[in-house]
């Protein structure tokens, strides 16, 4: 946090010296921005950092602006330093334009994995987000270590470590980077117990579990994370049968070892505070203007006097949510309350619904791409800049660019923009290789002389050429 502030410190003396070249040294101040300009880019995407900064052109350059702009700079973790000058437009000094003056990161030449015996290079290549060519981000390594452990759990290597190291190339922009494992012991699942249940059975419970016990065809393999599921598994049969105060009270763990196979072996016991069932009691709508209260209504699908369905409940409240933002109030505010009667065991509910103004698209940014160009991905997301924001319209956008089969990844971000009404809609997309090479060999000539019978051929196909 110190080296950011004192990083700001200096852009804004290097502001105020380019700004003493002119008569009036504080000339830039409340200017409009007309443009923004990079020096020193090469490996850095030139469209997404003009796409990270473009809401701010047009607008007064001040000290809170300048400062939200060197924070969204250096949270992208890409440059080793960053030097701002603010400078005349060309259409004069009733305009600034801004420079960026720019040291990149070293980016990774390659990436090594180091003591891997269990399981393949590639899958744990996929567990990471670092790739070749990506920027050098310190952060994000030891996150990818974590990745990588949580892999080797799921695998039921409770005990795996993974660290990494950098090392210089020939070139010093250029890093080789290494993950180095040490697997451990991989630790399978004899038997699944359950201590505390009267209400659902013992094999019940086991069939909802993500955690197996020892079998035919059984993936037996114990990790931290898929007990977590499992036991959330538990409390959602718990509260979909009305017993909503179910609780997982413990899991004790008795370790064996096989000295035979030198495997080990895990029996689990699960203990179970049931609690008591309940019956829905119904619910009720607070604050709704823009829809009448039977049509709220009609999307809670359960009914007064039945088993208190928790889980289904939750659904259907999702639904009321989707209503709101399907039509654009996406700032709305609906929360929840319960009324117990412990008389009669039943719940009743009332969501109580703060209503705001519609909201409408103020930009629409693309981030991620560096072949595909903008226009290839904005043309397959039926949403414009200024039209109400539509849940249905953002995923039939996915499904298109996920068809274009251009991208591996493609994620939506959602952010308030420069009014109460307003919003940014951000689509991050990771490219993929969408060259297809194909190779054949076939016989000809066969009987004729001085004719090699052997020909080949090679075709090649760009299902995203130019990135157009």
């Amino acid at each position: 946090m110190k080296r950011t502030l004192l990083v700001l410190g200096m852009c804004g003396i290097l502001i105020a010296f380019a700004g003493a070249q002119t008569a009036d040294p504080d000339w830039f101040w409340d200017k409009p921005i007309d443009s923004v300009q990079w020096e020193g880019l090469k490996k850095a995407n030139r469209n997404e950092l003009d796409a990270l900064l473009r809401n701010y052109i047009g607008k007064p350059f001040t000290q809170e602006l300048w400062l939200e702009m060197q924070a969204k700079l250096y949270e992208l973790d890409w440059f080793e330093s960053i030097e701002p000058q603010a400078i005349p437009s060309t259409s004069g000094t009733d305009k600034l334009a801004i420079r960026f003056v720019v040291k990149e990161k070293p980016t990774i030449l390659s990436i090594n994995i180091d003591g891997n015996n269990s399981i393949k290079t590639a899958d744990i290549l996929g567990a990471a987000t670092s790739k070749t060519g990506d920027f050098y981000n310190a952060a994000k390594l030891t996150a990818d270590d974590a990745a990588i452990v949580k892999l080797y759990q799921g695998k039921g290597y409770p005990d795996a470590k993974v660290s990494h190291d950098v090392s210089a190339s020939d070139d010093p922009s250029l890093l080789v980077l290494t993950y180095h494992i040490v697997e451990g012991e991989q630790v399978s699942i004899r038997t699944i117990k359950f201590i505390g249940n009267s209400a659902i059975t013992s094999n019940t419970l086991k069939g909802k579990m993500t955690l197996k016990e020892s079998g035919l065809f059984q993936d037996a393999a114990y990790s931290e994370a898929r007990l977590e599921e499992s036991k959330a598994a538990l409390l959602d049969l718990y509260q979909s049968k009305g017993f909503i105060d179910a609780r997982i009270v413990d899991v004790f763990k008795e370790y064996e070892k096989d000295k035979k196979t030198d495997k080990s072996w895990l029996t689990l016991t699960v203990s179970i505070s049931e609690g008591k069932q309940w019956i829905y009691g119904g619910t009720v709508f607070s604050g709704n203007q823009i829809f009448t209260a039977e049509r709220l209504e009609s999307l809670i699908t359960l009914k007064p006097g039945s088993t208190l369905n928790y889980k289904k409940f939750q659904q259907d409240e999702v639904k009321v949510e989707d209503l709101y933002f399907e039509s654009g109030y996406i700032y709305n505010q609906i929360s929840l309350s319960s009324q117990r009667d412990e008389a009669t065991s039943t719940i009743s509910f009332t969501i109580t619904i703060t209503e705001r103004e519609r909201a409408h698209i103020e930009n629409l940014i693309i981030k991620g791409n560096s072949k595909t160009k903008d226009f290839v991905i904005t043309r397959e997301i039926p949403l414009e800049e200024g039209d109400v924001f539509s849940k249905a319209k953002v995923l039939e956008g996915l499904r298109n660019l996920y068809n274009l089969q251009y991208f591996s990844l493609v994620e939506p971000e959602f952010h308030q923009g420069s009014a109460e009404d307003l919003m940014d809609l951000v689509v991050n997309v990771e490219e993929m290789s969408t060259a297809e090479v194909n190779f054949g060999v076939t016989l000809s000539g066969l009987g004729k002389q001085n004719v090699f019978p052997l020909s080949g051929f090679v075709k090649w196909n760009d299902k995203n050429l130019s990135g157009k």
